[in-house]
């Protein structure tokens, strides 16, 4: 009875006068023409590879390479989304620090943060003529079409 082989590394050799080329992955019966004596270093037993591939995904899950489901099919999953910068919880300096690394729209958001809070820090207020003073005022002109 005929058994399936999986080519390991890919190799061509000429049948019936024809060459034909055997690719890496490729599946070949064992009464096929290209499975010999000389080639049958090329192939590998399928139900073997099939093992081996499952062993391995196996050892992978268990030593945690695979990320696992946190929840069953349906349920949500349960993630903590990034809280917002939080001016109150840091000193005027790492402020200050912060808004060096934001955009315009997060340095509003925390400048106004502050400036809502029980007891705003002036030094923290200060920074909001620094930081967006660059931000263009809105404009009721659209801007020029540069092909005209």
């Amino acid at each position: 009875m005929a058994e399936i082989r999986r080519c390991r590394e890919a190799f061509a050799m000429e049948v019936d006068g024809v060459t034909r080329v055997v690719s890496a992955g490729e599946l070949v019966s064992s009464d096929d023409p290209v499975y010999t004596r000389k080639t049958r270093g090329h192939f590998e037993d399928l139900v073997a590879h099939v093992d081996q591939r499952s062993a391995g995904r196996a050892a992978a899950v268990a030593g945690g390479g695979v990320e696992q489901a946190t929840a069953a099919p349906g349920e949500k999953r349960d993630v903590q989304l990034p809280t917002p910068y939080d001016p109150s919880e840091h000193t005027v300096a790492e402020v200050t620090e912060y808004l060096k690394g934001v955009d315009q729209d997060e340095a509003a958001r925390v400048l106004d943060a502050e400036a809502a809070a029980p007891n705003p820090r002036k030094g923290v207020l200060a920074l909001r003529e620094q930081l967006l003073a660059d931000e263009p005022e809105p404009s009721d002109t659209p801007p020029a079409d540069p092909d005209e």
